[in-house]
């Protein structure tokens, strides 16, 4: 997976907390700490980069038991094009899937 072809870095800037960064990328504050590494209420401190979604990617981060058809469901796409943005799907837990939307 090409990661500047969906993701950007943010340099997080004072005042900054997960929730607020989230809410400005679109993206749930749980799914930004995951992909970053950091609890939701871990401190985030000015000067650190972490990254976010670029605009119009779907993250999708995979639980014990999901199945094609139901990632497809939770991000509101279709299979073609998410096997095409995805080189190897396994629907292990916490595998990293995206989705551009068209």
């Amino acid at each position: 997976m090409d990661s500047n072809k969906y993701f950007a870095y943010y340099q997080v800037e004072k005042g900054d907390s997960v929730y607020d960064i989230a809410k400005r990328n679109n993206i749930s504050s749980s799914l930004l700490a995951q992909l970053n590494g950091l609890n939701e209420d871990d401190y985030i401190y000015p000067g650190q980069i972490i990254i976010v979604p670029k605009p119009g990617i779907i993250l999708y981060i995979t639980s014990v038991g999901d199945t094609l058809g139901e990632v497809c469901l939770g991000i509101n796409g279709d299979m073609d094009s998410l096997l095409s943005e995805n080189k190897n799907i396994y629907l292990q837990p916490e595998q990293l899937i995206v989705y551009k939307k068209k």
